[in-house]
């Protein structure tokens, strides 16, 4: 299987980061090197993620009490957030919006996740549960792509399709590989 990448230019891929699948703030944590970010910058564009998420109003009074920075502390990330081409901040009529989706756009996101959930879902015949999907993050954490794919296939071949069975594949070989 082909790995899908997000190249920014226009691809099935271009808005990967805004599936419900994708974990923006795990992906903003596993490339914290790569973006080159500051803690106090890490700190606040996760919690201007988290507060978009939950449609919270941003200001920075918000962002200062819920990070334990000062004010200046705050307006300093902003301000480099802003230099790095991260944070794009936006006034639509009088509301003001903290937009961070140039994290993902600006960096070339190799990311096969998309092709295994798509794969699972296609072989389950059905959109996966927020559970599995959270179950499936985990394995590609701590199994190869192709190790995930194997253990779908031998569930599917054994017709026990299902996440227990496939966690059960994937253990039991890790299991055998360390004897």
């Amino acid at each position: 299987m082909t790995e899908a990448v997000y190249n920014g230019k226009g691809s099935e891929n271009m808005e990967i980061y805004r599936e419900k699948y994708f974990n923006r703030r795990n992906w903003i944590l596993e490339n914290l090197g790569a973006l080159n970010l500051t803690a106090s910058e890490s700190l606040i564009v996760l919690l201007i993620d988290f507060c978009n998420e939950f449609n919270q109003p941003i200001d920075l009074q918000a962002l200062s009490r819920l990070s334990n920075l000062n004010k200046d502390e705050v307006d300093n990330a902003i301000v480099m957030l802003c230099s790095k081409g991260y944070l794009a901040i936006e006034q639509h009529d009088s509301v003001v919006s903290f937009n961070i989706d140039a994290i993902f756009t600006q960096h070339n996101i190799s990311y096969a996740g998309k092709e295994l959930y798509q794969t699972f879902e296609a072989e389950f015949g059905r959109i996966m549960s927020r559970g599995e999907l959270e179950r499936l993050s985990e394995w590609m954490r701590l199994y190869s792509h192709d190790e995930i794919i194997d253990a779908l296939r031998e569930a599917s071949i054994n017709r026990k399709l299902n996440f227990s069975y496939i966690d059960r594949i994937l253990a039991e070989r890790e299991k055998n590989e360390e004897k």
